[in-house]
């Protein structure tokens, strides 16, 4: 149990970082868009490093992960370059930021939702 906890709650994080931060798309504006800008624009990555890599399994090149759901975790890496590059000449969004700063993103959002919730369950009392 200890371990599925553990392990549990590292890929938690790494979802919550590569995901809960980003850009939401209303349901319209997510028809109008096309599958390669919304995955950009709903995902993103965090910056590789040894450690990184490890702690999140490749998981890290989300970005990659979702454009490419079949190819193995340990090749994403390789073709991170090839993405970047392609949403540099397509001017396309590519979000990579490091693990800490993800990491406080993710605190900044849950802030603004419970701040949300809170003015709510005042404006009920």
């Amino acid at each position: 149990m200890v371990s599925e906890g553990i392990g549990g709650a590292g890929i938690a994080l790494v979802v919550f970082m590569n995901h809960y931060a980003c850009e939401k798309l209303e349901k319209e504006e997510g028809k109008k868009s096309n599958f390669i800008t919304n995955q950009l624009l709903t995902t993103k990555n965090i910056e590789p490093s040894i450690t990184v890599d490890w702690i999140c399994g490749g998981l890290n090149y989300q970005i990659e992960h979702h454009l490419f759901p079949q190819l193995p975790r340990h090749n994403l890496s390789k073709i991170k370059p090839l993405v970047e590059e392609f949403c540099k000449q397509n001017k396309l969004p590519y979000i990579s930021e490091d693990f800490v700063t993800c990491f406080l993103t993710i605190e900044k959002t849950l802030a603004r939702i419970a701040n949300v919730y809170k003015k709510i369950k005042e404006g009920k009392e």
